[in-house]
This record gives structure tokens, sequence and C-alpha cells, in this order.
């Protein structure tokens, strides 16, 4: 049933819980003073409160120069837009904002760059730090997120290809099927090695943490590892209905994880068993969650397809822009990163409306893999062997 709504009511709504981080702009004594509008008068303070906030935060203009409409009925069209900017203005609040952050690099020569040599793969943010995958010569690195300098290395991880960060500690995987941990707290030395090949699986990809169990992501299936604080990690293997996994991501709920071959997205339970399928097409490889939707990367399809994680519906797919090998995907909640393994370049897109925001070069035969955020900055791996602030 429809409910017509209006837009006294619907600013109150919107600026009370969309808006809740907003310090409030009305006028309590004196609500209208601040305002342009002649119609209204009669609104009590704490709808003309929501409406000075509505407006001062440029979420409405109004009907008119003059006229709110507190009483007119508000669209799908007008809601649509009043929801749209409400999101964008919590931009406003984020650490890019706080910072005066809002420049975008045009090449790599405006990128902040760190020299790590070797062959970068996959790289994770702590909160504080970058850690870095190098495969070729068995090194994660850190690295400092507000300078980009090299604080420690530590060895001893052959192969490793990815990485997480969880419960305090930063876990890796390799290609050739070991799982490696290192603690931060202790001098940087060898890499503690977990579990290897039988019981994991072989040709580990990913690695992804539930709060609970570390889902090595292999190439044929999944291991499930349960951390014990004595002992040996015991490890659950589950290879049914799998064919070439290669990216997965936790949506808070359950894990979802891309199966190259058969061009799916799968929806897994706590067992690692397939739940639900999503055909995205050709080729998806390592994809990011946003807190509402998936973005799926397909490498044979240059395009990136958006999946909403609550049931699974295919929103559309990014397509352009520069779309050139994609591998991976990164989200910074303004800002949606993919890097083009084939195009030497990154691709951005706007978050909430998906507005393409152009391709960005990070120089020949560099080979970009793998992306992630800090909350200011997005940090990519080139093959090339440099660590690229963005």
């Amino acid at each position: 049933m429809h409910i017509p709504v209006s837009h006294k009511i619907f600013s109150l709504v919107l600026t009370t819980v969309f808006a809740g981080g907003m310090a409030s702009l009305g006028n309590a004594e004196t609500p209208a003073q601040a305002l342009p509008f002649t119609d209204t008068s009669q609104c009590d303070t704490a709808s003309m409160n929501a409406i000075g906030e509505a407006y001062w935060s440029g979420l409405t203009s109004g009907t008119s120069a003059t006229t709110f409409g507190p009483e007119e009925t508000v669209t799908r069209e007008q809601m649509a837009t009043f929801v749209t900017r409400t999101l964008d203005g919590s931009f406003r609040f984020s650490r890019r904002a706080s910072m005066n952050r809002w420049a975008m690099p045009k090449g790599i020569a405006q990128m902040g760059t760190t020299e790590l040599g070797g062959v970068l793969m996959y790289a994770v943010s702590d909160g504080g730090n970058i850690w870095v995958a190098d495969s070729s010569d068995g090194r994660i690195l850190k690295v400092e997120a507000n300078s980009g300098r090299l604080l420690e290395t530590w060895t001893g991880a052959s192969g490793v290809f990815s990485l997480t960060s969880a419960m305090g500690k930063i876990y890796g995987v390799s290609n050739t099927g070991s799982l490696y941990e290192l603690d931060p707290q202790k001098t940087p030395g060898d890499v503690r090695i977990i579990a290897t090949t039988s019981p994991l699986l072989a040709g580990p990809t990913n690695l992804i943490f539930d709060g609970s169990l570390l889902w090595v992501i292999g190439y044929k299936g999944v291991s499930l590892v349960n951390p014990q604080a004595k002992g040996p990690w015991s490890v659950i293997t589950q290879d049914a209905g799998f064919q070439a996994l290669t990216g997965a991501i936790y949506d808070g709920t359950h894990i979802w994880v891309t199966d190259f071959t058969a061009g799916t997205l799968l929806e897994l339970d706590e067992n690692a068993g397939i739940i639900r399928t999503v055909a995205v097409g050709p080729g998806p490889m390592y994809p990011a969650f946003d807190g509402i939707n998936i973005y799926v990367p397909k490498f044979t399809a240059d395009a990136v397809s958006v999946v909403h994680a609550a049931n699974g519906k295919i929103l559309g797919e990014l397509t352009g822009n520069g779309l050139n090998g994609p591998v991976s995907v990164a989200s910074d909640g303004e800002r949606i990163l993919v890097t083009n393994f084939h195009g030497d370049s990154v691709s951005i897109w706007h978050a909430t409306n998906l507005k393409a925001m152009g391709e960005v070069s990070t120089g020949v035969d560099s080979f970009p893999t793998f992306a992630c955020s800090d909350g200011i900055n997005f940090w990519i791996t080139l093959q090339s062997g440099l660590l690229v602030r963005f």
C-alpha cells in the first residue's frame, strides 16, 4: 500500500536516520529566521530544525527559491535524489575530508611510491600500516601508511601470495600451499608456518577471516582453519561444487568466493557448502564488499559485476573507463578502484552513483595486481616492485 509522505516528514526522517552524524543546523529558538521559505511558519520546532538541516546540508533547496512545500507529497524520484544526496553528504565526515584529500593523481608521477623490489602481489591494511606480500623473495613487508616508508621485513614466507589481518596478527598463504603467521608485536624475523598442503588443499589463491575461522581459498576448494591457543590448528576441507576458485570476501554473515572457470560468485554457509550461485560471467577474480554490494572484476570480460549481497541480485555492470584485465577491487566508502593488469592502470568510480571518475596510468609494464584502502589512500601493488599510494 502506498502511503504519501510529506516533504516535512521526509526531511525529519532523513536528517534523523541517514544524516545522524551531522551537527544540527537548525536554531531551536527561532528556526525559521535563517531559511528563505515563506510557507513553513506553521511547522513545529522539530520539523523546522530538520528542514533547516536538510537545506543547509544541501539535501534540498525547496520547491522554489522561497517555498519548501512542507505538506506536498514526496515522489519516488525526489526520494531517490534525497537519499543519494544524503549519502554523498556523509563523505564530509570521512577521514579524507578532514585532511582535505580531494585531489586525484593524474598518473604514476603524481602518486607516492615505495620501491620494495621483488614481485609484489597482495596488500592489506591493518588500520595503521600496510602489509605487502612479495612472492618472489618470500617476504612480508610492513609499510608505514602515513609516509610510505618501509618499516619491517619478515622472511621465510616462500611463495607468499595473499594476506589478511586478523586476531592482531598477519596471516599469509603461498601458492605452494603453506599458511604463515607473524606477530607484529615481535621483532621481525622468519614467519611461523601454521600448516602446509595436506591438510590444506593445494594452490591457495586467497585468505579471509570471518571472526572465528581462517578460510584458505584453494584452487579446487576451501580449507577452514580453526586457530588454537595451544596445540595444532584443526583444518576441515570442502571441495564439492568448485571448479577453479580465485577470490573471496566476507559480508559479515557469509563468505563469498569467485569461481573463475564457472563464471560464478558463490555464497557459502559456515561449512563452505554452496547456498547461492550467482552467474556473473567470464573470469571473475578478486571481489570487494562495500557494506552493501559486492564488486566482482571479470578478467576476461573487462567488466565488473555489481551484486547486492542481501539477495544475490546483479544490479548492473561497470564497463569502459579503462577496464582492461581487471584483477581486484578496493573500496574506501567514497570511491571504487579497480586494478587493470593488462592496461597498466587503475579505474575509479564514484561509490554511490557509480559514475566513472576516470582511468589513471600506473606506468608502462607495471602490471597492477591488488589494491586496498586505509580509509584515506588506496595502496596498489605493482609486479614491477613498486607499492603505489593513490
